[in-house]
């Protein structure tokens, strides 16, 4: 993707003067682009550059592949721009740093620090300690942009929210979960203190320095509760006997984390958001269940914990 006329570009917005080497290093979901490590000059100093375009064919890993998919996929990355545009630079938790960006027909160049040239690297053990490192990362993260409008992200946050899922919802076989969907998914939107949310906050879209934290993948940052983003790190980090084991300690970590940064940022509120927003844990599960119910029924977060999130959802709404 990255031909020499973009490269010549790529230089022109960084002041670089020539490349040493290019090397591609991940590809994104569904075939949509890639991942290329960029260095530049005797001291290699690198970038990374994340090119995005719509592919000739969509190879979706669980087969599911249409219009409406490709256009939420594709807007995504348009709210990633916006975010590291308008938000990255403010934040009090570490993100890359947006270096640029570049559009040349029907594909764009999101140009971002190079986290592993600072020492950060992928989170290999999915510990206790390195979730509640995470933790303190999205508390601060809530907390800073509570209240906040999500101008040029989006309304709603997370991929897997109701209204972006038709044909996963269609495809659903637990009856009584389906029924509840809109209901669910009102109480989330309704709980009168939001926030912006990650929107994608699993353990691999993290990076660890020591006690350091780096956040990225932020195509589905927009508008949500907090407790959203906490569900979907502890889906991401633990099997069912774990959640069950450190559900309490982890919550317990998240609320004192959010209480803390609050005082930073003068919410004056921080009580009763975070009761609000612990008391919507279940709801919040079982929303995420509803998405992975028809989406991919037999997935492995449709654990024992998970079912057992869901049935109290269905008891408190019932």
């Amino acid at each position: 993707m990255l031909n020499k006329q973009i490269q010549n570009k790529i230089c022109d917005v960084l002041g670089e003067r020539h490349i040493c080497n290019v090397e591609s290093f991940k590809t994104v979901w569904s075939g949509f682009g890639s991942l290329q490590r960029m260095s530049f000059g005797p001291e290699q100093k690198s970038i990374v550059v994340k090119s995005i375009s719509m592919p000739n064919q969509i190879n979706h890993p669980k087969g599911w592949s249409s219009d409406f998919a490709s256009k939420r996929k594709l807007k995504s990355y348009r709210v990633e721009q916006a975010f590291y545009r308008q938000y990255a630079m403010h934040l009090n938790v570490k993100t890359p740093r947006f270096l640029g960006f570049i559009e040349n027909e029907n594909t764009q160049y999101l140009l971002l620090s190079d986290l592993a040239q600072e020492g950060f690297h992928e989170i290999a053990e999915q510990s206790v300690f390195s979730v509640k490192q995470i933790l303190l990362w999205l508390a601060n993260f809530h907390a800073q942009n509570f209240g906040k409008c999500p101008e040029g992200l989006w309304h709603q946050g997370s991929y897997w929210h109701l209204a972006t899922r038709p044909n996963e919802f269609n495809a659903m076989s637990h009856i009584a979960l389906k029924e509840s969907a809109l209901e669910l998914d009102i109480i989330l939107q309704s709980c009168e203190y939001q926030t912006l949310i990650h929107g994608d906050a699993k353990i691999a879209n993290f990076m660890q320095a020591g006690n350091c934290i780096v956040g990225y993948d932020f195509q589905y940052v927009g508008g949500g509760i907090g407790i959203i983003d906490v569900m979907l790190l502890l889906s991401s980090a633990f099997t069912s006997e774990q959640c069950f084991k450190y559900e309490e300690e982890l919550l317990q970590y998240y609320k004192q984390a959010f209480l803390e940064a609050c005082e930073g940022f003068s919410v004056t509120i921080a009580n009763h958001v975070i009761d609000s927003w612990l008391a919507l844990y279940p709801i919040a599960w079982a929303d995420f269940s509803r998405f992975l119910d028809g989406w991919s029924p037999g997935h492995w977060k449709l654990h024992d914990y998970a079912w057992h999130q869901v049935e109290k959802a269905l008891k408190l709404i019932a």
